[in-house]
């Protein structure tokens, strides 16, 4: 099977990539929300759209070059105005 040389993969790796590839996670990273639970609320309220599109399932992953962004109301919430204040994190470059 996969314990062949060469074709074992380093699965802490795919799940890492797996979990920073999550809407909720991105979101948080992006600095839109305080928190991943911020994030999440967001998300399930409809205020973050992907390429556009309300997304609202907080655990969906996410493709490059997915465009990122909030509504209109969702710039104007809490979770939002509380971030620009005092921002968490640096944006890691592969945002």
């Amino acid at each position: 099977g996969q314990a062949k040389m060469g074709q074992v993969t380093n699965w802490t790796a795919k799940l890492a990539g797996m979990l920073e590839s999550r809407l909720d996670n991105v979101v948080f990273r992006l600095g839109l929300a305080p928190s991943i639970l911020g994030a999440r609320q967001l998300c399930t309220h409809g205020h973050v759209l992907v390429n556009g599109k309300k997304a609202r399932t907080a655990s969906m992953t996410l493709n490059v070059g997915d465009k990122v962004t909030l509504t209109a109301k969702g710039f104007g919430s809490q979770n939002f105005l509380q971030v620009k204040e005092a921002p968490r994190l640096e944006l890691p470059d592969y945002l």
